[in-house]
């Protein structure tokens, strides 16, 4: 093997290892928390019910835990493994340059460090890519797999239906499985999220709407990443002209299909229910890492120096990190209590198990507490009104990376 090419996979390696101890954000927290609290089967009855996706990555995480202890490390390690392995794949498929390309993108770079099932998911999906293509009969196992970790999962399988119209026997019959176990669970989950969307008002605006922002933000993050600077009209200029530049690229030399069918089927179903979120897609970033590789020696490494320079923006630059959760639990006085929405009790619960939590729906007391705005908007209440309303005034306000915690005394 190459030399060159084992010192920059090594290197790629190693980074992602930088700032890997970041704190948790909220969903990363609720990962953790739920996996270090709940049984294998508890997962299932008391949490998957309300959540949004399939219970194998919650399982895969608290395996992780369960052995070498639940931190930021060991919650993200899966993702980390997912993402070498879809590169194998990748480069069994096309080639050095792709699996490098790959590896590199720094939306990829991102979500492996990450504790949640996208890259996990898109490992999946390029295993059974592999496995359609060079007719192996596992695929249908890596496709079952797929399915089990994240539902979008399918739109990608929909796609290799139109492409691959004389293989679908080799990941039709797995996707067929999964979904049929999955299908007593998957109504409960869907008659759950309608009434999330119900009775909470403005939980849409997270999810994805069918707006012009959203549709851009696709094609811009799969090439930027997480990154984002001050004037935003540069960042939009410079990162538009360099995301859309390679989007376009790699697309003309992709299976168009493959890119085409999931984006336009998730356009589709989120005028019903919200999901045009840029990261659900990340497996699409594959195809057109692959589509990259079939250029030129000149532009491919043009592609992946850039790629690399956004990636070390991301790591050098700590505004561009995550919520941070930790710090913020932190700065919370021993003895004191917290106020909030106990849908974002998680990360407090994780970071301080003995703080006391006290709903915002409910009345306190207490001569000083600590809350936070963080979500409120979505959950519809008013919350600087509601603090008020129980008698307090803000004292002090603090900044954790995009979480505001105020300090409040009874008047």
């Amino acid at each position: 093997m190459n030399k060159k090419y084992l010192v920059i996979l090594t290197g790629l390696f190693l980074l992602r290892f930088v700032n890997i101890n970041q704190s948790f954000w909220l969903d990363e927290a609720i990962t953790a928390q739920k996996t270090k609290t709940l049984g294998f089967v508890e997962l299932v009855t008391k949490y998957s019910v309300a959540d949004f996706h399939p219970p194998l990555h919650y399982f895969v995480v608290k395996i992780f835990g369960d052995l070498l202890g639940y931190s930021e490390l060991s919650v993200r390690l899966p993702s980390i493994i997912a993402c070498f392995f879809a590169a194998f794949f990748i480069y069994k498929m096309a080639g050095r340059w792709a699996s490098l390309l790959f590896l590199a993108n720094p939306l990829i770079f991102y979500y492996s460090q990450e504790g949640r099932m996208y890259m996990l998911a898109c490992a999946f999906l390029l295993a059974t890519w592999y496995g359609v293509s060079r007719n192996k009969w596992w695929a249908n196992i890596f496709a079952a797999l797929s399915i089990f970790t994240f539902y979008g999962s399918g739109f990608f399988l929909l796609a290799l239906f139109f492409v691959y119209k004389k293989q679908r026997r080799l990941f039709l019959p797995g996707a067929i499985i999964a979904l049929t176990i999955l299908f007593p669970l998957l109504s409960k989950q869907v008659a759950n999220s309608q009434i999330a969307l119900d009775q909470v008002g403005n939980w849409s605006l997270v999810l994805g709407k069918v707006e012009f922002k959203n549709l851009v933000l696709i094609p811009l993050k799969f090439f930027t990443g997480r990154v984002s600077f001050y004037p935003k009209a540069l960042y939009f200029i410079i990162g538009g002209i360099w995301s859309f530049g390679l989007f376009f690229l790699a697309f003309w030399k992709s299976k168009k299909t493959l890119i085409v069918v999931p984006l336009l089927i998730a356009l589709i179903i989120s005028f019903w229910a919200p999901m045009l979120q840029y990261f659900r897609y990340i497996y699409l970033i594959p195809v057109l890492c692959i589509g990259l590789a079939r250029y030129g020696h000149k532009l491919r490494s043009i592609a992946l120096l850039g790629s690399l320079v956004w990636c070390l923006v991301y790591v050098g630059d700590i505004n561009t990190w995550r919520e941070d959760w930790k710090g913020f639990s932190q700065k919370i006085e021993k003895g004191s209590a917290i106020i909030l929405p106990m849908n974002f009790a998680d990360p407090i619960s994780f970071y301080r198990p003995n703080l006391q939590i006290i709903d915002i729906q409910t009345i306190s007391t207490l001569p000083v507490v600590y809350s936070t705005p963080y979500g409120m908007d979505i959950m519809g209440i008013k919350y600087a009104s509601k603090m008020e309303g129980m008698g307090y005034k803000k004292i002090q306000e603090y900044s954790f990376r995009g979480i505001q915690l105020d300090e409040w005394k009874k008047n």
